[in-house]
């Protein structure tokens, strides 16, 4: 039986092709509203509306850019890799959604090991996973709920920790999360805005760089997200080989003792990652720790 089913560069050019279409009339759209909340006097009534509209093209141009990211995953560009340093991309990811969190009267916490700020990666796209772990623990989140962000590293790896005290996963949901499109039952029947493209992003940026993530989670309890990145990634992003200084590897030679260190780094992220244990609420040891 032939299999008619679509690969997955298909699907990958249909959604950027989509999203691309979308961007011009919804912006158009968009600026027809704002230009009619500024002529005015409108009523009571119309400004209902007209907010109404603007922030479902908001939602719809969030989709669109999440659409545009999934795209730009998928066409193998190269990292552009620079030390990150995560002091910065948690207090920005904080920043984001302070005023959220506190309307809901939900706390923030943050905790960095020393020493474990540091790595060699694509600083936008880490900012992106954090920032899209963050909002997710929050929006997700019962008011006067609690989430902690941490970080903790050796000198291979660095362990990024997202948990919240929320709705939590179903263990029959809880393999599909980082699959596009697909969102939670009961976040849907409470009609919690999302794409649902979200994690699928998480997870493509952090395989990108040669990581993993994980999921431990408990219905009605929350959820805990981690993330454990290699200090210094031995690929580009596109599958070539990367020397220690983070240029491609030319040389036969070079390019399969880099291979085998790649397969060895696999090999320990896995072994790290099945032996994560769930990160405590409060930083213990030599650390930096906040409440926001």
């Amino acid at each position: 039986m032939t299999d008619n089913r679509p690969d997955d560069d298909s699907v990958a050019d249909l959604m950027n092709i989509t999203a691309h279409e979308l961007k011009t009339p919804i912006g158009a759209v968009k600026g027809c509203i704002e230009l009619l909340q500024q002529l005015g006097p409108l009523t009571d009534r119309q400004t209902h509306f007209a907010e109404r509209a603007l922030a479902i093209l908001q939602h719809m141009e969030h989709m669109v850019s999440e659409m545009l990211d999934m795209g730009r995953l998928d066409s193998k560009q190269a990292l552009n890799l620079v030390e990150c340093d995560l002091r910065v991309v948690f207090e920005d990811a904080l920043n984001m959604q302070g005023e959220v969190a506190e309307a809901r009267e939900i706390t923030l916490h943050k905790s960095i090991e020393l020493g474990a700020n540091l790595l060699m990666a694509d600083a936008g796209l880490v900012a992106q996973v954090v920032n899209n772990l963050v909002s997710n623990a929050v929006k997700y989140n019962r008011n006067g709920g609690e989430v902690w962000l941490t970080a903790s590293g050796d000198d291979l790896f660095v362990t990024i920790s997202v948990r919240d005290t929320g709705l939590g996963i179903s263990p029959e949901e809880q393999p599909r999360v980082f699959e596009r499109f697909f969102r939670a039952r009961e976040t849907a029947a409470l009609r919690i805005e999302g794409s649902g493209l979200g994690l699928a992003i998480t997870e493509a940026i952090v395989r990108k760089h040669g990581g993993r993530i994980k999921l431990d989670s408990t219905p009605g309890k929350g959820s805990t997200f981690t993330v454990i990145l290699p200090r210094r990634p031995l690929k580009d992003g596109t599958g070539k080989d990367l020397d220690e200084d983070g240029g491609a590897v030319v040389e036969r030679s070079e390019s399969h003792h880099r291979t085998t260190e790649h397969e060895k780094a696999s090999e320990a992220i896995d072994a790290v990652s099945d032996s994560t244990q769930e990160p405590r609420g409060r930083a213990t040891g030599d650390s930096q720790s906040d409440r926001v």
